[in-house]
């Protein structure tokens, strides 16, 4: 059973030009979408960060370990590697803030791994992972 969303707020927002999830569309912050989309779809949502002080935006965090860049996968494997063995988590990018309770939940239920197709495109990050799928992202990220 699914209990933890990972909302991913720790990217640069190079090509954004500020931080994606402070960024306020209608007086809240993106992050806090997503997250109050989560909570509402009966999971703990935890903002998967670089910047520890986005915890004033009042949701747990999880910091991602310090290195040269910002790289999801080596986050969400940090995170995977905090839930019990067995578990799985759901991830989602700050910057969907139209994410619907229900696309939360029936990601819930699918077995993992699974991704978000929107019936045009996938959507890698949209997705549910787990804590077996942790040494192979962190595989992945050796790689790069």
């Amino acid at each position: 059973m699914v209990k933890t969303l990972f909302v991913l707020a720790g990217g640069a927002s190079s090509r954004f030009g500020s931080p994606k999830s402070r960024y306020e569309l209608d007086g809240k912050p993106l992050a806090s979408w997503v997250a109050a989309s989560a909570q509402e779809a009966g999971l703990k949502p935890v903002l998967l960060v670089r910047d520890p002080g986005l915890a004033d935006l009042g949701w747990p965090i999880l910091k991602e370990s310090d290195s040269e860049r910002f790289y999801p996968l080596r986050a969400m494997a940090e995170a995977l590697s905090t839930l019990s063995d067995g578990e799985s988590a759901l991830f989602c990018p700050c910057d969907m803030p139209f994410v619907r309770v229900e696309s939360f939940q029936a990601i819930a239920k699918e077995s993992a791994p699974c991704v978000a197709w929107d019936g045009v495109r996938l959507h890698p990050l949209f997705c549910q992972l787990s804590t077996a799928q942790a040494g192979e992202l962190g595989a992945w990220v050796q790689r790069e």
